[in-house]
């Protein structure tokens, strides 16, 4: 994951359904880390259900549902690598990227389901 992020890039976790970044800070700190980059705590969500849970009840969460903000502005020019744990439905990925208005998401895993959707398109990098 780290190799994919040039360096000087910005790197932004995703909250988590509590409203902040625990398991996806300590995922960014070690790609900013690897590849010579910043973090910008600069998303908040709003407190709510799992959104794994809310999957498993079979009513997944819509993405104003997951309340992100970004709460300070980031450099002029500057595109943020958006970290986000685990991908499934691409939900809170895709509150992220609008959030913050733009972004590049990198996720350490993704979900056999998100392949199934036919609306989703991937994006490979190799290095």
């Amino acid at each position: 994951m780290a190799a994919l992020v040039p360096p000087d890039s910005i790197v932004v976790h995703i909250p988590n359904h509590h409203g902040t970044a625990k398991e996806t800070l300590f995922l960014a700190k070690a790609v900013a880390e690897y590849s010579h980059s910043s973090i910008a705590n600069i998303l908040i969500g709003k407190p709510r259900e799992s959104n794994y849970l809310m999957k498993k009840l079979g009513s997944p969460l819509a993405e104003e549902q997951m309340g992100f903000q970004q709460t300070k502005p980031l450099p002029d020019g500057i595109t943020p690598i958006i970290i986000d744990g685990v991908v499934d439905t691409g939900t809170s990925a895709k509150a992220a990227v609008h959030a913050l208005g733009g972004g590049i998401v990198l996720s350490f895993a993704m979900s056999n389901t998100l392949l199934e959707r036919q609306e989703v398109q991937s994006v490979c990098f190799h290095r």
